[in-house]
């Protein structure tokens, strides 16, 4: 146990940095890092996985414990399920337009079919959105 949450193992999802300050590249590559110190596995969601990656195997991750998830949601659900097991513990965190609650939901038993990587709506959440069990054709959705 460490930081105070027993844990089989230590999975980190993570998404996009909202606003980083200065070059975005020694950011990513930091985080991936200090990523690679805590985590046995990390998934990454955005344009930005070559930074993160890099960062990680610099920091002692092995490059089989890396996986791109490219902008997909639901392709993040995929590589957790092919892998998570009863006491793992799963850190997600990304920018609030990315919406990676749809990964928890879908983690809990939800049907989530929707994958759009970007979604800057405020009025709903995505558990009450009717959109969550619709995919989308890729064609910007008003609510």
């Amino acid at each position: 146990m460490r930081h105070g949450i027993p844990e089989k193992r230590r999975i980190v999802v993570l998404g996009e940095v909202s606003e980083p300050p200065g070059s975005q590249g020694p950011i990513y590559r930091e985080i991936g890092e200090r990523i690679a110190r805590i985590a046995s596995r990390a998934i990454f969601i955005g344009g930005n996985f070559q930074r993160y990656a890099a960062g990680a195997r610099r920091g002692g991750l092995p490059s089989s414990s890396i996986m791109d998830a490219e902008r997909s949601v639901l392709k993040a659900v995929e590589l957790l399920r092919e892998d998570l097991c009863s006491g793992d513990v799963v850190l997600i965190k990304g920018r609030d337009t990315q919406r990676l609650d749809r990964i928890t939901l879908s983690l809990r038993g939800r049907k989530v079919c929707c994958d759009i990587d970007f979604c800057d709506t405020r009025a709903v959440r995505c558990e009450t959105c009717s959109m969550l069990e619709r995919r989308y054709d890729g064609r910007r959705v008003f609510l």
